[in-house]
């Protein structure tokens, strides 16, 4: 049982954070501008950012190409899409 919550720690994480935010939600109904929630985004990136090997990050890198077709797509052809739709 030991070696199970040690290995699966992240997800047993976000399990419980879901239950607190079931059994307290008026701490999200005091927070309207959404800072709480952006924060624990950024720190889930964070972790999973943190555990990565450094092979698969080198990996990833050498793949530019993909990359800025992909970065291009996200914040250059879909914006201007949603422009010219309205």
């Amino acid at each position: 049982m030991k070696s199970f919550l040690i290995k699966n720690w992240f997800i047993l994480g976000i399990a419980v954070t879901v239950a607190l935010g079931f059994a307290f939600p008026e701490i999200a109904a005091a927070n309207p501008s959404g800072i709480l929630s952006n924060t624990i985004v950024v720190i889930l990136f964070l972790i999973i950012g943190f555990t990565l090997p450094s092979e698969a990050i080198r990996s990833g890198f050498s793949n530019w190409k993909m990359h800025v077709l992909l970065q291009s797509i996200i914040f250059i052809a879909f914006p201007l899409y949603m422009l010219g739709a309205m």
